[in-house]
């Protein structure tokens, strides 16, 4: 048996989660950020294919508080708008990802848009480095090195 003062807490947070996101939010969705980031930990990577997600978010959930099959991707925009994971669902290039390591996501994105020193460029990329600083244009040869570090 829980406390009454957790069960009151945990009822007002949810709340205030529905009215935020207008969204009713099952508890079968509650671990499931921390079952998608395991997932990924023991595959060795920090995003999921959208397919392994729908596998993994279905089983966890299994079926929500009304007996109806869950909703992918409500769970995805409920953990998306709480910052625990992104998924681009309407980007084409991204939509089929899913990123579970925020932190891994950010140091990747920071390693295409912060001009890395000179003296640490390869120099068969110099002329690609110089394009991205001065031009804003990423090459596609360029972004495979860099996010190869």
């Amino acid at each position: 048996p829980q406390d009454p003062g957790v069960l009151k807490l945990r009822n007002k947070i949810m709340e205030s989660l529905e009215e935020q996101l207008q969204l009713p939010i099952p508890l079968t969705w509650l671990p499931v950020s921390f079952v998608l980031r395991q997932h990924a930990k023991e595959k060795g990577v920090s995003w999921l294919q959208l397919k392994d997600v729908e596998e993994v978010v279905t089983k966890a959930c299994s079926q929500d508080e009304d007996g109806d099959e869950v909703n992918v991707s409500d769970v995805l925009s409920f953990y998306h708008s709480l910052g625990h994971i992104r998924h681009y669902a309407d980007n084409r290039h991204l939509h089929d990802i899913v990123f579970t390591d925020i932190h891994w996501l950010t140091n990747v994105i920071s390693v295409l848009f912060c001009p890395q020193p000179k003296e640490k460029q390869e120099a068969k990329f110099k002329s690609q480095h110089d394009e991205l600083e001065e031009h804003g244009i990423l090459t596609e040869s360029l972004a495979i090195a860099l996010w190869e570090k």
